[in-house]
This record gives structure tokens, sequence and C-alpha cells, in this order.
């Protein structure tokens, strides 16, 4: 056992800086009653307030063997939802929560919860609601932001899985395509071509994707696909023009941009640059 908590110590001594927390998305939800459904590239944790009505506001994941998975949003529970779920919300007008979206990234573009398919709920966090509240509705400095981070990342650990050894395995593995993955994170557009980043590493255009699928268990095509999306959602958000998302991204046209846009996330470039949750605080 003590060998084992030394380990567990020598790993976060050296290697806890490879974690990024990003959080692309925080809103204060205060109604008002929203039903819609969608799919989002990064992970989503609603911390409903304790002191808030229990009036039937609910997710469902509609994506779970054909059947729908129903969660209920009442006081006081944490509910945490992996990438790439098809979700639907059904919100009262009394809804009051927060609302995080996010990656922890231990290598560009190596989100922690990559892969995880189904969402989880918990009931005994009320503590961190309460001062993820404090926080929110207190004096707005960099105390208050560095809280809130401190508040996710603690939340966002009672949903890790995994351990330490297979994340070592897994950056092993990532390390050979280090060029690769941080070629697209810094040029990240959908006209990138498969020729191009298998030349990074030296190998032929096949011979690439099946060693990339192999180790990374996702083709180069998807993976690229997936950032693309993450950074398509980053700047709608940061409100920026359909045109000039489709544009900075590779795409040939806006009318394109929108159609990859919608299958991915059921919603048009439009309505997720509107229809947000509520307004951010």
């Amino acid at each position: 056992m003590a060998a084992d908590r030394h380990q567990h110590l020598h790993w976060f001594e050296h290697h806890h800086g490879l974690l990024k927390l990003v959080c692309h998305y925080f809103v204060n939800v205060d109604g008002p009653e929203t039903h819609t459904r969608n799919a989002m590239p990064w992970s989503r944790l609603f911390l409903v307030d304790s002191d808030g009505p229990d009036d039937g506001s609910q997710v469902r994941d509609v994506a779970v063997g054909g059947h729908e998975e129903v969660f209920a949003l009442t006081p006081g529970a944490v509910l945490f939802m992996p990438p790439g779920r098809l979700l639907a919300f059904d919100f009262t007008a009394g809804m009051r929560m927060l609302a995080f979206h996010f990656r922890l990234e231990v290598s560009p573009g190596h989100d922690l919860f990559t892969g995880r398919e189904t969402c989880a709920l918990r009931q005994d966090r009320t503590d961190l609601i309460r001062a993820a509240y404090a926080a929110v509705r207190g004096p707005h400095h960099l105390g208050t932001v560095t809280l809130l981070r401190g508040l996710l990342l603690m939340l966002a650990a009672d949903f890790i899985d995994g351990d330490l050894g297979d994340l070592g395995r897994q950056q092993a593995v990532r390390h050979r395509f280090a060029a690769v993955l941080n070629h697209i994170d810094a040029d990240c557009r959908i006209d990138l071509k498969i020729s191009e980043l298998a030349e990074l590493v030296n190998l032929s255009r096949e011979h690439f994707a099946r060693q990339f699928r192999r180790d990374l268990g996702i083709g180069p095509k998807e993976y690229l696909t997936l950032r693309v999306l993450e950074r398509a959602c980053g700047r709608l958000l940061a409100k920026e023009r359909v045109q000039d998302v489709a544009t900075a991204l590779g795409f040939a046209s806006p009318f394109y941009f929108s159609r990859f846009f919608k299958a991915a996330t059921g919603l048009s470039p439009r309505e997720y640059g509107l229809r947000r949750l509520t307004k951010e605080p």
C-alpha cells in the first residue's frame, strides 16, 4: 500500500502539469423554460441550486441502447455528461443551476472523458454547489475565477475512471504522433489533408491511417473532425459570424459548414449561437 501511495504522489509531482482544464462555456441558469436537444464536443457539468425548486426539470440521454435514460435535476444534484452524447433538455422557468462546458486534457486533443458513453448523477456535493454559487454571487475578480476552476476540477474528479498506468501507456502511444497532434492543434482546418499529416511522421497515407486508428482508437479524419467541431463551437460562443467561422476552419462555404455543424450537434450554427440557456454571469 505504501509503495502504491508513493507512486501516486510521484506521478502528481512530476506529471500533474500535463492536465489542462479548458472551460469553453460557463452559464448561470435562471430560466426561462427551455426544451431543446444537442450534442457537444466537450463534457458538461450541471450544478443544481440546493435552494432551488424541485419542479420537474430533467435531462434525457436519448442515445442509450435505443431507449431514453432520464436524469432528474433535483435541488443539490450534480449531473456529468460526457462529450458527444445526444441529450435532450427540459428545464422549467424556475430552473436554477450553474452549467460548465469543459475539456480536461492530458495532451493536445486527449480529453480524459473521450470515449465515455454514460452520464452520471450525484446528490452528495451540496457543499461544493453552495461554494460555487457563493463565488458567482461574490465580487468578480481573479480569485473568484481561480476558485471556480478549483471547484470544477474537484467535481470532475468524481467522474474520472482509469488508473495512472493506463494513462501512462496512452501517453506513450500518443507521443508517436505528437507532431501530427500539435500540427492539428495549431492549424485546425477541415481541409487539412491526411497525406499532409502522414508526411509529418514519414509514413504513407494508408500506413499512417492504420497506425493512427490502431494506437489512438480513432481515424485521423474523425479526429480532425472532432477538433474542428470543438473550435467551431468555441468561435460561435464568442459570437463570431458564421461566415467568418467557416472561412477560418477551412470550409468551402458557410453552407457546407452549416450542414457539417448541424449534422454533428443537432443545431444550425445560428441556432447554437442564439439558443443559450441564459445570459452569462
